[in-house]
């Protein structure tokens, strides 16, 4: 029987470890209804990268975190 608040039966993982075919890198956290809540980034500018993720009914608000960066970024949905 699943556990309240654990997470969507059908993606039961939280983290994702990925390596590009370009080079890049990233780890991915999800959260309980499976939805990309932050992700750890090294990007085509070859910099670390670490952006948050927030889900409204009508957006993703991003915020990218950086060394000497700190970005808000939005996007309709």
């Amino acid at each position: 029987m699943p556990h309240p608040h654990t997470g969507d039966d059908r993606n039961r993982e939280r983290i994702t470890l990925v390596a590009d075919e370009r080079g890049g890198a990233y780890v991915r956290f999800l959260d309980r209804r499976t939805r990309a809540r932050a992700f750890l980034r090294l990007a085509d500018d070859d910099a670390a990268y670490l952006d948050f993720l927030h889900w409204t009914d009508s957006d993703l608000k991003t915020r990218r975190l950086g060394f000497g960066l700190d970005t808000l970024l939005s996007q309709a949905r």
